[in-house]
């Protein structure tokens, strides 16, 4: 509930912040300028400069930012790909008997992370997915460890047991990048900044009776979506900017092994 409010309503609720702002602003300037009706009441340049010179910096860190971690995790599910293909590959060379049901194993582990991933929005569900696979972790190491001591080559468990680790290991972190955001005071410096500038210009434009509402609409929705779309980058598997057409690769390793 939280994510869909976060994600899919934040939209709204920023223009309504936006909107409420301007009128703010506007009042201020109303009643300014009805109390002194001969002074000049506009805000000084440079501190509506720093304003918004500070808006545009915190935009554009904070852009930057989430759509360096979205690619971060783009990548990642790559990597993930290449770890499972080895360690499903590796387990090939040990003896049949214990190959197919390590591999079949391997593959309801794939299963789970990728169910996992589909999960995020849900913190429960993940946490319940996860348990499982925890579970299944411990059942696939128990069964290549005892495969490999039973394998005459005994060199075979320096190979195997590191990519079976490696395939524990980056499932987890995969799942932790996606709760990886920047601190919550980012955002709220984010939105109280635009609404200050959304109330200078309300109280601009009222103060010295300038009627400006194409500009003012256009700040508010082009303010409110960009922060928007910013949300909506940190959060790719909540959103409308998703990670789930990526998650094919590991979808499709899934369905090629045997």
């Amino acid at each position: 509930m939280v994510y869909f409010f976060l994600v899919y309503l934040s939209f709204i609720l920023l223009v309504a912040l936006l909107y409420l702002s301007v009128n703010i602003g506007k009042w201020f300037g109303t009643m300014r300028q009805k109390a002194h009706p001969q002074s000049n009441l506009e805000i000084d340049g440079v501190s509506e400069s720093a304003v918004f010179a500070l808006l545009a910096l915190l935009i554009a860190f904070s852009f930057s930012g989430a759509y360096e971690r979205f690619e971060h995790r783009k990548m990642h599910l790559l990597e993930e790909a290449n770890v499972y293909s080895t360690a499903y590959s590796y387990t090939e060379m040990l003896a049949p008997k214990y190959s197919k049901k390590i591999q079949k194993d391997i593959k309801e582990y794939l299963t789970l992370h990728l169910i996992a991933y589909n999960q995020v929005p849900y913190l429960s569900k993940v946490n319940q997915t996860l348990a499982k696979a925890t579970v299944l972790e411990q059942t696939i190491w128990r069964e290549t460890l005892e495969a490999c001591q039973a394998n005459p080559d005994k060199n075979l468990i320096i190979l195997i047991m590191p990519a079976i680790d490696d395939m524990f290991r980056i499932t987890q972190t995969g799942i932790n990048l996606s709760e990886v955001h920047p601190p919550k005071i980012v955002y709220v410096l984010l939105i109280g900044l635009s609404m200050i500038g959304a109330f200078l210009i309300g109280y601009n434009s009222e103060a010295n009776h300038r009627k400006r509402a194409i500009h003012t609409l256009c700040y508010v929705l082009l303010m409110a979506f960009t922060i928007y779309v910013i949300i909506n980058i940190e959060n790719p598997r909540a959103g409308f900017i998703r990670l789930d057409y990526f998650d094919h690769i590991l979808a499709d390793l899934r369905d090629e092994m045997k």
